[in-house]
C-alpha cells in the first residue's frame, strides 16, 4: 500500500480531506481502545502499535467460529473440517486477514452475514435485522461489498416472498446506520460540528475512481486476470479442485432440489469484479471462505 501513503505520508490519500473517499467506521472502531490506553496513561509505543492488531484478531476469531457454523449448515461437518485446514493455512488468506484492512472486515462480515442469511424466511425476525445491519455496515465501509448479496436478495424476495421484512428492516436498521455513518464521515472530514459539511464518501468514491478513472493508476488488468492470474496465485496447486468443487457442490445441491446459494454469490461476485479493470488479490477475500468450503466438500 505504499502508493496510498506516498503522498501525505501520515495518512492514506483516500482519507485526506481533499478526496474524502473512505468511511471512518473501522478507524473509529480502532480509536476506542487506543483512547482507553491514553485515558489510563498506558499508551506506550508498544501498546499503541499492538492494540489494533489485538482488537482486529478478536474479530478474526469471531469470523472463524461463524465459518464453522456456515460450513456445517452448507457442506456438512466433515467437509468443513477439511475446509478449515485450507482456510487456516492459506498463505494469501493469512497475509491479508490478520492485517487491519477493510477487505478483512469485508470477509468477516460476509461470513457472519451468510450465517444469518441462511436463517431468513418470509417473516421479520431478529435474524433479518442482524443481517440487514451487517450488510449496511459492509456497504458503508466498502461500497462494492454488497455485490455478492445481490443474487441472494433476489432469491429471498422473489422466491421466498421476503420483500416486506426486508423493507421494514431497511427502514428500522439500514437507514439509521447509513445516516449515522454519513454523519460520522461528515464530522471527521469537516473537523468537527462547527462548519459541518455533509460528506457522502460513496459518491466521492464513484466520482474519483469511476468517472475520473483514477483507479487505473493502481493497475489496469484484463477481464480474465482473476480467473487465470490471481485465482491460481491465491489457491496454488488446489485451484483446479476449487473450481471443480464449486461445480460439484452446485450440481449435487440442484439434484437434491436445494439452492446452492453459496455458489450463486461466489460466481456473481467473481464475474462482476472481473469486469472491473483494477484488480487485486485482496478483493477476492469475501468469497475465499466459500471457495474453501467447496474444496472441502469435494
Amino acid at each position: 500500500q505504499q502508493v496510498e501513503d506516498g503522498v501525505f505520508v501520515d495518512l492514506p490519500w483516500e482519507y485526506h480531506t481533499d478526496y474524502r473517499l473512505r468511511n471512518v467506521i473501522y478507524p473509529m472502531f480502532h480509536s476506542l481502545p487506543l483512547w482507553m490506553l491514553k485515558t489510563m496513561g498506558v499508551d506506550y509505543n508498544v501498546a499503541v502499535r499492538v492494540c489494533p492488531y489485538v482488537v482486529h484478531a478478536l474479530l478474526v476469531i469471531l469470523s472463524d467460529s461463524y465459518f464453522w457454523k456456515v460450513g456445517k449448515a452448507t457442506v456438512g461437518k466433515q467437509a468443513t473440517q477439511l475446509a478449515l485446514v485450507f482456510y487456516l493455512t492459506n498463505r494469501v488468506q493469512n497475509a491479508f486477514l490478520i492485517r487491519c484492512f477493510t477487505n478483512s472486515i469485508e470477509q468477516i462480515l460476509t461470513v457472519i452475514g451468510f450465517h444469518y442469511y441462511l436463517k431468513l424466511d418470509a417473516t421479520l425476525t431478529r435474524n433479518t435485522l442482524i443481517f440487514t445491519a451487517l450488510v449496511s455496515l459492509q456497504f458503508m465501509m466498502r461500497n462494492t461489498s454488497p455485490i455478492g448479496w445481490v443474487p441472494l436478495l433476489f432469491i429471498k424476495v422473489f422466491r421466498d416472498g421476503a420483500f416486506l421484512p426486508f423493507l421494514i428492516s431497511a427502514v428500522l436498521v439500514a437507514a439509521p446506520i447509513v445516516l449515522f455513518s454519513t454523519f460520522l464521515d461528515s464530522y471527521y472530514y469537516s473537523g468537527g460540528l462547527e462548519g459541518l459539511e455533509w460528506t457522502i464518501t460513496g459518491l466521492n468514491f464513484i466520482r474519483v475512481n469511476v468517472v475520473e478513472g483514477l483507479s487505473k493508476y493502481f493497475g489496469d488488468h484484463p477481464v480474465w486476470f482473476y480467473l487465470l492470474g490471481y485465482g491460481p496465485a491465491m489457491f496454488t496447486v488446489v485451484y483446479p479442485f476449487v473450481l471443480w468443487g464449486m461445480y460439484f457442490f452446485a450440481k449435487e445441491q440442484l439434484q437434491m432440489r436445494r439452492s446452492p446459494e453459496m455458489v450463486y454469490t461466489t460466481v456473481f461476485y467473481f464475474i462482476v469484479f472481473s469486469l472491473i479493470p483494477h484488480k487485486e488479490k485482496r478483493f477476492l477475500l469475501p468469497i475465499f471462505p466459500f471457495c474453501v468450503l467447496a474444496l472441502g466438500y469435494l
